[in-house]
């Protein structure tokens, strides 16, 4: 059981990290009036924290799947949709295209946010459906 517990520490500190560094790289794209993003070595990082934490996340979650047997409740499928919502729009928000308009890297970024913050809510409330 305590290896659960810490399970599930991680996942929960890797979760709110991997929020924080979105955070981190959408303040240039939401307040910059055109987006350029340079391949500075602390950007690199940055990305490369970003995909850890994504990656840490994804497996400790099916590590706690794992561990329950796969029972969950209805409220995980709409956390697992969201968490492919945060995925698909900041990939399409940092993607190295110059066709992407800034615009629409902006309402990327807060599709990504508002997603997560929709997951944040579903876990905090657990909402029984039907």
């Amino acid at each position: 059981m305590m290896d659960t517990d810490i399970f599930k520490f991680v996942h929960i500190i890797v979760a709110y990290m991997a929020f924080t560094l979105l955070l981190l790289r959408t303040f240039p794209i939401l307040i910059q009036s055109r987006w350029q993003e340079k391949r500075t070595t602390s950007n690199k990082i940055f990305v490369a924290l970003q995909h850890l934490s994504y990656s840490i996340l994804v497996l400790s979650g099916l590590w706690l799947l794992w561990k329950i047997n796969f029972q969950v409740e209805a409220w995980f499928y709409a956390k697992i949709i969201l968490f492919i919502v945060v995925l698909s729009a900041s990939a399409k928000a940092f993607k190295r295209r110059p066709d992407i308009l800034l615009i629409q890297r902006q309402a990327g970024l807060v599709i990504a946010i508002t997603a997560y913050f929709a997951i944040f809510g579903l876990i905090l409330l657990k909402p029984q459906f039907g």
